[in-house]
């Protein structure tokens, strides 16, 4: 794991922080059917998953604000568009979602080094935490935070801050890795090391240009 030590001025990180969607899942395919499910309720065309693609990464507020803009529906639909997606995606939020490849072994490998792990993720707890069990991967985070459990969401650093001070992990030992602005500037603003995959939902910003601490094609690269 050298290019972990790397980042951690020649230590193995103590805490590596996760964001959850675009980065160790892709979740778009039941996303996307939940939005569609949305959209068609409130006598609008179903986007369609490319489109969907682009609105996520930053909550699922945003992504059901963008798409009420997209099909030209009033922003005052906002609270029953967002009870028709969440009661949609209960429904399917299993189903086609799928781990990254190299996921699982990142995680198992951190484990079995004992480097602590925490989950950030601007999704709401009750549908991260099916797809966590779901998947096969719950066990590995000693912390799950979603998006209403801190004042603010991903960009800022709440969430890293209280994983942060529940594992008593000084910044200089705390890795973060995400997909999107989102992940790199809380990480920024946390005062923490960041690796950026360029596989996931960027919202149309290559991370590369957000620089961030890496950038890695795969999530294999951090074993190495």
């Amino acid at each position: 794991m050298q290019t972990l030590t790397r980042l951690c001025q020649g230590q193995l990180p103590k805490l590596v922080l996760f964001d959850l969607d675009g980065t160790l899942i892709d979740s778009v395919p039941d996303i996307a059917t939940a939005t569609d499910t949305m959209l068609t309720s409130l006598g609008a065309a179903a986007a369609g998953e490319a489109k969907v693609r682009s609105w996520v990464g930053s909550g699922a507020a945003t992504l059901v604000a963008r798409a009420l803009k997209d099909a030209d529906i009033a922003a005052s639909q906002q609270d029953l568009a967002m009870t028709l997606w969440r009661a949609a995606y209960t429904l399917c939020c299993t189903r086609q979602t799928r781990l990254y490849p190299g996921a699982k072994e990142l995680l198992s490998a951190l484990n079995h080094a004992k480097i602590d792990m925490a989950l950030v993720t601007n999704k709401p707890v009750q549908f991260a935490q099916p797809i966590l069990q779901h998947l096969g991967i719950a066990s590995y985070f000693r912390l799950v935070l979603g998006g209403e459990c801190v004042a603010e969401k991903k960009p800022a650093p709440d969430m890293l801050l209280e994983a942060m001070a529940e594992a008593g992990c000084d910044k200089s030992l705390c890795v973060m890795v995400g997909d999107s602005s989102a992940d790199i500037n809380a990480a920024k603003h946390a005062g923490i090391a960041v690796v950026a995959v360029n596989f996931g939902y960027d919202n149309g910003a290559p991370v590369a240009s957000l620089n961030p601490t890496l950038v890695i094609d795969s999530l294999s690269a951090l074993l190495q």
